[in-house]
């Protein structure tokens, strides 16, 4: 399959030397090649609360959609929805702890600002200014009695909202606000500090409104809303005054329990069609040539917009003012192509990376991954494939096993965006390099049995045990290699069952009684012979 070509320029650099006019920095091919594992990674987490949470310094955006009839929630002061720009959660969870009411002054929270002062709002401050009988943070005043309430609103339509990735309500210094602060609002991020909601709300919705958006969509424990005008596109289906925390039998600390178990619900999706993202019209710092290196030495993991051009940061809004002026396209449902890629690599991958595999396991999945894009006819040696028809059999295997999980999206390619072409120069990138280090290591095993001189052109896992051990210890670290390379956030997520087990449920036609009654993780031991036991009673 021919490789994409560039049809759009290479990104230009900023002009220094131009003699009038600076010329718009565009989306480059080669950023997209170069950053091609950021954008695959990107993408696999977008609207995900664990990707995101890991990957917490976002890059690009989204245009997205909440369709009509989603249910949304608001925590506040008031009983009326709100006149200006305020937020709404997708979780109940997280609205109730923007809208607790109490008699006495409350308890000290667990979470302070930045500058020391407590604030006495919780991991979000409320996006509404202080009132009669709710003083500043930091001038508590006398105890006093504040009433909450909790709104509930259903979207009467479609309500268009621009998606930012990463943890972008996370008010923080790592630069998880750059991408608002710095491209969006084109000012530092702590011209008032991290914590201004407000101004930062007000500032971003004079901007996406006037694209046509309703709002924005972000992160922090939970997925969050900032609805821009609450009358319009919002039904409010009720606002109920919450009890004051002396009056419940509960103790409060339990909530933020209950609010992290909502948020971690979502760590594979928003869930409910209640988010659709918009892949093919999405525009990241990814595809566009410009400094993404670390602004601290101490972290030098955290990759920053920050370390981007002011000139630079303002093409890049430019652009995406453009793109968001267009019609929304929804071409193609790119999340579900590195959906399909990570669920046939990453247990995989983690199995043969693991340091307790065994060479028989490391062999197994690599034939898994490897002999289904090759004709045997094509090598008729049967050694490995190194005279010139094994070789090109190789190379053809690898491009099918490169161009694999790419395949569904070509039948609409006529109708691709640029930014379409972008993601697929990422993917086809990605994909480029995992199978090249999978066919590198298949042919690694066969060129130790030839060099072995006790093989004799047959496999024979005895005898050959020595040159297949070595040609492990070679290939390992290849896929070690790989493994840091793609760093796919599912790596450090807790899993129910060890690299080398498998969570199995009785499926006709094979599973024991036990795998019924009570299912669980089994070994490659377990499931090695074919047992129908549970599903009649012939043994």
């Amino acid at each position: 399959m021919a490789r994409l070509r560039s049809i759009v320029p290479g990104g230009m650099a900023l002009a220094a030397l131009a003699a009038s006019e600076h010329t718009p920095m565009e989306p480059s091919y080669q950023a997209a090649s170069d950053n091609a594992f950021h954008v695959f990674n990107a993408i696999h987490s977008a609207g995900r609360q664990w990707g995101s949470s890991v990957i917490h310094n976002g890059f690009s955006l989204y245009p997205a959609a909440v369709p009509r009839g989603t249910v949304l929630y608001h925590g506040g002061r008031q009983a009326e929805p709100p006149s200006e720009p305020e937020w709404l959660a997708f979780e109940i969870e997280h609205a109730e702890n923007f809208g607790r009411s109490w008699r006495e002054r409350p308890r000290p929270p667990p979470m302070h600002r930045p500058d020391g002062v407590d604030n006495a709002e919780g991991p979000q401050k409320p996006l509404m200014p202080p009132h009669e009988g709710h003083p500043e943070p930091g001038h508590p005043g006398p105890p006093r009695r504040q009433v909450g309430y909790l709104h509930t609103y259903v979207a009467t339509r479609d309500l268009n909202m621009l998606y930012i990735d990463g943890m972008s309500a996370g008010k923080t210094d790592l630069g998880t606000l750059d991408s608002q602060d710095l491209l969006l609002r084109g000012k530092s991020t702590t011209d008032n500090g991290f914590m201004d909601e407000r101004e930062r709300a007000n500032d971003l919705c004079d901007i996406v409104t006037a694209w046509g958006y309703d709002g924005l969509v972000r992160d922090e424990i939970g997925f969050e809303v900032i609805q821009c005008d609450f009358d319009n596109g919002l039904e409010q289906v009720s606002s109920l005054q919450t009890f004051y925390e002396e009056d419940r039998l509960s103790e409060h600390g339990l909530s933020t329990f209950q609010w992290a178990r909502a948020a971690g619900q979502r760590y594979d999706g928003i869930g409910g069609n209640r988010l659709n993202i918009d892949f093919s019209s999405m525009v990241s710092g990814f595809f566009f040539p410009i400094n993404i290196s670390s602004t601290t030495d101490e972290r030098p993991d955290l990759i920053r917009l920050a370390a981007a051009s002011e000139l630079d940061l303002k093409d890049i809004k430019d652009y995406l003012q453009d793109i968001s002026t267009q019609p929304r396209r929804f071409t193609v449902h790119w999340q579900g192509v590195v959906d399909m890629i990570v669920a046939r690599y990453a247990d995989r991958f983690a199995l043969m990376g693991s340091e307790n595999t065994s060479v028989t396991q490391f062999i197994s999945e690599l034939e898994s991954l490897t002999l289904a894009y090759v004709d045997a006819s094509g090598i008729k040696n049967n050694d490995g494939g190194h005279d010139h028809e094994a070789q090109n059999e190789t190379e053809a295997a690898m491009n099918r096993c490169s161009d694999h999980y790419l395949l569904p999206v070509l039948i609409d390619q006529e109708h691709w965006s640029i930014e379409d072409d972008l993601i697929y120069t990422s993917l086809q990138a990605v994909m480029d390099d995992i199978c090249y280090i999978l066919y590198t290591m298949r042919s690694t095993f066969y060129t130790y049995l030839r060099e072995d001189e006790r093989f004799q052109g047959q496999i024979n896992l005895d005898g050959d045990k020595g040159a297949l051990e070595d040609a492990f210890e070679v290939s390992r670290p290849l896929l070690q290699s790989l493994m840091q390379t793609l760093a796919w956030t599912t790596w450090i997520r807790p899993k129910v069952c060890a690299p080398d087990q498998t969570l199995f449920v009785a499926m006709w036609p094979i599973g024991a009684p036990r795998d019924h009654w009570h299912p669980g993780c089994r070994t490659v031991e377990e499931l090695g012979r074919f047992n129908r036991s549970y599903w009649d009673d012939r043994p």
